[in-house]
C-alpha cells in the first residue's frame, strides 16, 4: 500500500482526508469492529399471548395519558391524604388560621357558570372534606376568561408535605401562571360566601388552601 505523506496543517482536501483515513485504519487495523455471528431473524422468539395483551394495555394507558394531558385542564392531587371530614372551618383572613393547623393542599378552584355564593361554599366544602382538610382559608377571586364551564374544578400546586402554619406558609404564591391570566379581581368574600342570591353570570378563579387542625 503507498505510504501518504501527512497533510500539511489547516488544509482540508479530499486526498488528504483519504490519507488520514487509511492512516488510521493501519493504527487500528488490528481490532475488528464488525458484528459477528449476528442473530437470524429465525431465531428471534415469537410474542406470547400475555405479552401482546401487556403491550397492548401498555399503549392504550400511554394513549389515555396523553389525552388527558391535552385535553383536560384539572391537576391530579398527588399531595397528602388524611382522612375524609365531617365539617369544616372557613377563614379569609390568613391570620384568623388556628396556630395549630397544618397547611396540605394549595389549590385554584375555578367554578361553574351562572354559580351562587352558596354554591361555591358547597362546592369548596365538599372538595375538602374529601381530601381531609377540617379548615379553608380563601384568597382573592377573579374572572376567568374564555368559555363558561358547567362544572367546578380544582387545579392543584402542591406543597408536596404538610407544613406547620403560619410558619411555613408562604403566602398566594402557586399558580401564578394561570392567576395571571385570569380576568379582573372580583369582590368575593365572607358576605357573598352564604348568599344563594349572590349570582355570578361568568366563571370565578378563587385562590384556597386546605389544612388540617388539631
Amino acid at each position: 500500500m503507498k505510504k501518504c505523506k501527512k497533510p500539511a496543517r489547516n488544509k482540508k482536501s479530499l486526498r488528504s482526508d483519504i490519507c488520514l483515513r487509511r492512516t488510521n485504519y493501519r493504527k487500528y487495523k488490528g481490532v475488528d469492529t464488525t458484528v459477528q455471528n449476528p442473530l437470524p431473524t429465525s431465531r428471534l422468539t415469537p410474542m406470547t399471548p400475555q405479552s401482546i395483551r401487556f403491550l397492548s394495555g401498555l399503549c392504550f394507558f400511554l394513549l389515555s395519558l396523553s389525552l388527558t394531558g391535552c385535553f383536560s385542564k384539572t391537576t391530579t392531587y398527588m399531595g397528602p391524604h388524611f382522612a375524609p371530614t365531617q365539617s369544616v372551618e372557613v377563614s379569609f383572613q390568613e391570620d384568623a388560621v388556628p396556630k395549630s393547623c397544618q397547611g396540605f393542599a394549595h389549590l385554584i378552584a375555578s367554578t361553574a357558570a351562572p354559580v351562587s355564593g352558596k354554591d361555591i361554599q358547597d362546592a369548596i366544602i365538599k372538595e375538602a372534606r374529601e381530601k381531609g382538610a377540617n379548615h379553608v382559608l380563601i384568597g382573592m377571586a377573579r374572572e376567568e376568561l374564555g368559555n363558561k364551564q358547567d362544572v367546578f374544578r380544582f387545579d392543584y400546586f402542591g406543597p408536596e408535605y404538610p407544613y406547620p402554619y403560619p410558619q411555613g406558609w408562604m403566602g398566594w404564591k402557586f399558580g401564578i401562571q394561570e392567576w395571571e391570566k385570569a380576568g379582573p379581581l372580583i369582590g368575593f368574600g365572607l358576605n357573598n360566601w352564604e348568599e344563594q342570591e349572590s349570582r355570578y353570570a361568568f366563571s370565578l378563579m378563587i385562590q384556597a388552601a386546605f389544612l388540617r387542625c388539631q
